[in-house]
């Protein structure tokens, strides 16, 4: 079993040289487009996660991929590196460790908001507005929908949850009312 550390580990080296080089937010998009290129293709996640698949053939078809896009030296030698190490299939895992670095240096707190319905532009620009004044960081917004919430919206900021939902409201109410 691959551990976290060795994830974090792999992300901390890439922001680094990036960051020599002056190329962390075009190296930051490279591996965005690879990772959609993974995720809109699942026949090339599972191409690479196939242990049956030799290596001589995934760094072949790596090296296309590689070939065909616009990428830095930086990315493609990265990819290269993960290939090699036969450390692809868990590209995800590296990302994440790579998107959570990146956003503690630059002071970005990611904010899991999840509400009943799709939130409006003028909504979701409101609670980052008002997340962001009160952490003091700039705010990345993730949304997800739980229809069981009725209304309202749950917001998470790492392992704090703040529940303005509907629901947690009327259980309150619930209690209050059994509790007399």
């Amino acid at each position: 079993m691959i551990g976290r550390s060795l994830f974090r580990r792999y992300a901390k080296v890439l922001i680094e040289v990036a960051r020599r080089d002056k190329l962390l937010p075009r190296v930051q998009k490279d591996l965005r487009s690879f990772m959609e290129l993974l995720k809109t293709h699942p026949q090339l996640e599972g191409f690479f996660s196939d242990p049956k698949i030799s290596p001589l053939h995934k760094e072949e078809l790596l090296e296309e991929l590689l070939s065909a896009a616009d990428y830095e030296d930086i990315t493609k030698n990265f990819l290269r590196l993960l290939s090699f190490r036969r450390r692809l299939p868990y590209l995800q895992e590296v990302w994440e460790a790579f998107q959570w670095q990146v956003n503690r240096l630059e002071g970005v707190a990611v904010v899991e908001v999840i509400s009943p319905f799709p939130l409006s532009e003028g909504q979701t620009r409101k609670i980052v507005r008002r997340v962001s004044k009160f952490l003091g960081k700039k705010v990345e917004i993730k949304s997800s929908l739980d229809p069981s919430l009725i209304g309202g919206v749950v917001i998470k900021v790492g392992d704090t949850v703040y529940d303005g939902s509907l629901k947690k409201q009327l259980q309150l109410l619930k209690e209050r009312l059994v509790q007399g």
